[in-house]
């Protein structure tokens, strides 16, 4: 990967990616991901900010890249929207 790419910004690129892949991430810090947008590694949808092609290959050329436990991740909301109790 970029080394010029700061650490924070990889992790949230990995989360982009995970999240594209339907997985539950935490949450994506504003900062990185518009660092990452200008990099053109992600771009702003109405649904919320998605990884392009040019991150994803980014990714692919990373060893360190590889999928992290997610088992401890809580989604805020439950699938029906609503927030937990």
């Amino acid at each position: 990967m970029n080394a010029a790419l700061p650490q924070r910004q990889r992790l949230a690129l990995r989360n982009l990616a995970r999240k594209n892949a339907g997985e539950e991430v935490g949450w994506i810090n504003i900062a990185d991901a518009i660092a990452l947008a200008e990099a053109g590694l992600c771009r702003r949808t109405a649904e919320g900010w998605k990884i392009t092609a040019e991150g994803q290959a980014l990714l692919a050329d990373d060893p360190g890249s590889a999928p992290q436990d997610t088992s401890d991740i809580v989604p805020m909301f439950a699938n029906d929207s609503k927030p937990r109790e």
